[in-house]
């Protein structure tokens, strides 16, 4: 038992402090609009033969696009089914 609070006090003094700015992030809720949770369920709920392309770092390559309404709803909603694909696929990955 001793050793276990000696890897644990190295441990927590090695860590990295979390900035602000990643807490505040970390605390946000995730989307519960109708997309996240159909996107969340199955992969069969909406075709994501696209969105590979968005899995890496930026920066992406694609022309930049307009400032319009349309477009930041789609963003807006591209964003919510790359958050719920990725919890999808950690949850599959966790189960096996």
């Amino acid at each position: 038992m001793p050793e276990s609070k000696a890897v644990q006090s190295t441990t927590i003094s090695s860590a990295l402090p979390l900035s602000p700015a990643l807490i505040a992030h970390a605390m946000k809720s995730l989307p519960s609009s109708p997309l996240f949770l159909e996107a969340a369920q199955s992969t069969e709920a909406l075709d994501e033969s696209d969105l590979p392309q968005w899995e890496g770092e930026p920066p992406y390559s694609y022309a930049e696009p307009d400032s319009t309404p349309q477009e930041e709803r789609f963003t807006h909603n591209l964003v919510e089914v790359m958050l719920s694909r990725q919890i999808r696929l950690s949850n599959k990955a966790n189960t096996q």
